[in-house]
């Protein structure tokens, strides 16, 4: 049959250890508080009695005395660790509110040192880029020699630039020229096709003028072919524009034409 305990097997241990700081359990013989209650009871009993002797009273308290000598030892010893574990107990405080404060020091010290960290790396950074930049005007050339370099890229441009003009009046003159020269072979074609009868006339017109006119200033007369068809007299008193224009000249050196459209 299981035997039945008050208390556990695993708090045997802590209730040993508990009466053996307390004396009221020891290994061997009798507990020390319970010999001292016996002799205690024992002095009581002997002084209650009538016929008690001083002898046997004073032989019973001093047996008492005796014990309580032997527990007031170990109390003078526990008072005096008691005494020390409290010294060394505020001692403990103070050692950890000194490194309580030591910690809190020494986190403020290290962001301290991490924020003086950080603007040293970005002043060095900006070193960096301002040695950097340095380098980079020092590779550059002087001033004058910048100034007198784009001086002359703008008189590049300017000469260009007129250049460009004078080439778009060449451009604009051509655009003139070739305008006339398609609309008087247009006219030329649309009169030879309603008449090709005038087709010899006008050949042998264009080699009369030019054999015996000298230049459209003389005095004989020939028949030239107008456009849409309407006849002219060369000769000094008629009124009328030829049908086919003057050869175009060659434009001299600067690229001008002397020729002369009219509107």
């Amino acid at each position: 049959m299981a035997a039945h305990f008050a208390v556990g097997p695993q708090e045997d241990d802590a209730i040993i250890r508990q009466r053996l700081l307390t004396r009221t359990s020891v290994t061997r013989g009798e507990p020390p508080m319970k010999k001292l209650l016996k002799k205690f009871l024992a002095f009581t009993s002997e002084a209650a009695r009538p016929d008690s002797s001083m002898a046997d009273c004073e032989r019973l308290a001093r047996a008492v005395l005796h014990e309580m000598a032997g527990f007031e030892q170990p109390l003078a010893m526990s008072r005096a660790v008691i005494s020390a574990n409290r010294r060394e107990q505020e001692h403990f405080n103070e050692l950890t509110k000194q490194l309580e404060a030591d910690i809190i020091e020494a986190v403020a010290r290290v962001e301290q040192l991490m924020a003086e960290e950080a603007e040293a790396r970005r002043q060095r950074q900006h070193e960096e880029e301002c040695e950097l930049v340095r380098r980079q005007i020092a590779a550059q050339p002087a001033r004058a020699v910048s100034e007198a370099r784009i001086a002359a890229l703008e008189a590049e441009v300017e000469a260009l630039e007129g250049e460009n003009v004078g080439a778009g009046r060449v451009v604009d003159l051509r655009r003139k020229q070739f305008a006339l020269l398609l609309h008087t072979m247009e006219e030329l074609q649309g009169a030879l096709e309603e008449d090709p009868s005038r087709e010899l006339a006008a050949v042998v017109a264009a080699g009369g003028g030019g054999g015996g006119g000298g230049g459209g200033g003389g005095g004989g007369g020939g028949v030239t072919v107008m456009p849409a068809g309407r006849p002219s007299a060369a000769a000094g008193g008629g009124e009328g524009r030829a049908a086919t224009p003057p050869p175009p000249t060659q434009p001299d050196a600067s690229g001008a034409s002397p020729m002369t459209v009219d509107s």
